[in-house]
């Protein structure tokens, strides 16, 4: 089969990294009609081809797929307006004719142009059209178009190779305009690729219509191209070099593997020094391409460096040019939605909210659940809007593994940035606008992420010489030595009954006691997601609050010592991991006084000086803390002591 016009026999072409690489056009053997020149068999087409609402009639060549209601086809010379409304009259790439083809009201619909069937012999190939491209919306929220052109050899129903375009350009309105006439022509060149054996198959270009409004496409100037071996080995070489990370890359946690990308290396190097060797046989560069491509597709599966199971992270969103709210860590705090959370970059690192994300690897490349535990131990894992009758772009908390959500960490081209994929949608979960704040499946240029060991929370025991304090924190913590810890849901008359506790746990209030001075910091990965938690009487804050009238607080007043006191002003202030008192008819009681085991002790020995020894319960088993119901308690003096604690 001979092309009507006459083209280059060989050429030399520059692809990736400046390298020479030597290819022949052999489109006149195996297409009829490439640049749709012809009406039949060595005919020149004589006038332009039009078919409104439909497919036209091509040599060599059928088109499917335009609507037939609302679109048109056309092949169409520089001399005659096409039925576009983004330029009328256009320069073809080649020769004198181009196809027009476009769509309307018909988004996620696909035009396809396949050529008659033809056969490649063994050898290196590559395709290539050039196009222009563009789409209609009316509204904002349609911009986001998936308009798009490929091309590809398709055996048995099979791709060999394929080729897509980026998404088209958008314009609003469909006024006239130049855009397609000042438009450069696009080139679609897929990789190399080898057929190992004569293979009969088609060339399919597919024009994908993604505009609501209409998709509009120029299509011309098809080839196919047949590589040298040392060629095709050197566009692998080129195309193994470009993957080769500059970031990110060492033996820490989310990092890619030193080791493998040091085998990439060394498989590249072995490559160039193949293509090198003048008296390579066919033989050698076969195999050679075989073993580069074999390493590029062992290396494109390699993982990120897994974490532990118990590794806690923080997700900071940073490194986003003009976002509002970089390096502000995506934090859970509970809301009456779906799922109980709101998502969102909103606090800084290690504050009291629940930040520290668990990363459980999905058994993929890279797939995770991501999750945070609550102060009950329940997990939380990150899901879908779809399973609260939303959409598949939304995030929403969710307590169930089998509807969570699979993300896909990358790493970025900068050190410590990351892109996590939503594997539903496909695209990137990432900031709505510059200004905003919610975690979402975006995917906006506001994508980028650290992910970093997370940071701790810290909370302060202070206990003065008063001997008495209050506390929360939002984070389980081991009392300091000396230092006892109740809480309070009970009373008898104007006295507090204070049941001993033997730890803190997470968003808590506590009353605490200690005979000494005690200034202690703990710290443990905060489990908050509110300001403040309720327990018993006691109200626990984990900023300066203003304490409402009618309530108590604790103080050391010289008069009465230390007891709950009735707050009486708008302006009394509770100091951040502190807690106040919230008592129910209490009848306007001016202060509440602390009773203990302790001094419930002390009256029953009659402050005799003697200190407890040993403690059992009432089976007789020894116990290391007060238990509910019967403690005997012998004493240093060698007394028996029996205390009920309620």
């Amino acid at each position: 089969m001979k092309h009507y016009k006459l083209m280059m026999a060989s050429l030399l072409l520059a692809i990736g990294g400046g390298n020479a690489v030597a290819q022949t056009d052999v489109t006149s053997d195996y297409l009829l009609n490439p640049s749709f020149e012809l009406s039949a068999k060595d005919t020149p087409l004589a006038a332009p081809v039009k078919k409104a609402n439909g497919n036209v009639d091509i040599y060599g060549w059928k088109l499917t797929g335009v609507n037939k209601s609302t679109a048109n086809s056309e092949i169409v010379n520089k001399d005659i307006d096409n039925s576009s409304n983004y330029g009328t009259k256009v320069d073809p790439a080649d020769g004198k004719y181009y196809l027009f083809a476009r769509n309307g009201w018909a988004q996620n619909s696909q035009i396809k142009l396949t050529s008659d069937e033809i056969s490649l012999p063994k050898g290196y190939y590559k395709l290539s059209v050039k196009y222009k491209q563009l789409y209609g919306y009316d509204e904002d929220a349609q911009k986001n178009s998936n308009t798009k052109t490929s091309i590809a050899f398709v055996s048995s129903s099979s791709e060999i190779v394929s080729k897509t375009s980026d998404p088209a350009k958008g314009i609003k309105g469909n006024n006239k305009t130049n855009d397609f006439v000042n438009m450069a022509w696009s080139t679609l060149e897929t990789e190399v690729f080898h057929i190992s054996a004569t293979k009969t198959g088609k060339l399919v270009i597919k024009l994908n219509v993604g505009s609501p409004k209409r998709s509009d496409f120029l299509i011309d100037d098809v080839h196919i191209y047949k590589v040298s071996r040392a060629s095709a080995l050197k566009v692998v070489i080129d195309n193994a070099q470009k993957i080769i990370p500059t970031a990110n890359v060492g033996n820490s946690v989310l990092q890619i593997s030193k080791e493998e990308v040091e085998k990439l290396k060394n498989a590249i190097s072995t490559a160039e020094a193949l293509v090198n060797k003048t008296d390579a046989t066919e033989e050698e560069l076969d195999n050679g391409i075989k073993a580069l491509n074999t390493a590029v597709e062992t290396y494109k599966n390699t993982e990120l460096n897994k974490p532990g199971e118990n590794d806690k992270f923080n997700i900071i969103i940073s490194g986003n040019s003009d976002y509002k709210h970089n390096d502000k860590t995506l934090t859970f705090k509970a809301n009456n939605g779906p799922g109980g959370y709101a998502m969102g970059y909103t606090e800084d690192k290690g504050v009291f909210y629940n930040q520290a994300v668990t990363l459980t690897y999905a058994g993929n490349k890279d797939l995770y659940y991501l999750s945070i535990n609550e102060d009950n131990g329940k997990i939380i894992y990150v899901g879908l809007g779809t399973n609260y009758d939303g959409n598949n772009l939304q995030i929403r908390a969710i307590d169930s593994k089998e509807k969570a959500l699979k993300i896909q960490v990358q790493a970025t081209s900068t050190d410590g940035l990351y892109n996590i994929l939503n594997t539903v949608t496909k695209t990137y979960i990432s900031a709505n606008s510059a200004d905003d704040t919610g975690f979402y499946t975006a995917n906006s240029q506001y994508k980028n992420f650290k992910i970093i060991p997370a940071i701790k929370n810290t909370a302060t025991i202070d206990i003065t010489d008063a001997k008495w304090a209050t506390f929360i924190a939002p984070f389980d913590a081991t009392l300091p030595e000396g230092v006892k810890a109740y809480t309070c849901d009970a009373k008898e008359g104007t006295t507090l009954t204070l049941t001993e506790a033997t730890e803190l746990k997470a968003n808590t209030p506590y009353i605490l006691y200690s005979e000494n001075i005690v200034n202690q910091s703990v710290e443990g990965y905060a489990l908050a997601n509110k300001e403040s938690y309720n327990g018993g009487y006691l109200t626990g804050v984990y900023t300066e609050a203003t304490v409402e009238k009618g309530n108590y607080v604790l103080q050391n007043q010289d008069e009465n010592g230390v007891a709950f006191y009735l707050v009486d002003s708008d302006k009394f202030k509770s100091g951040a991991n502190k807690a106040y008192m919230t008592i129910p008819a209490s009848a306007g009681a001016k202060s509440f006084t602390l009773d203990t085991t302790a001094t419930a002790l002390n009256k029953l020995l009659g402050n005799t000086g003697a200190v407890e020894v040993e403690r059992f319960n009432a089976a007789g088993a020894k116990v290391e803390a007060p238990v509910k119901g019967l403690n005997i308690i012998k004493m240093s003096d060698g007394s028996i002591v029996k205390v009920i604690i309620k």
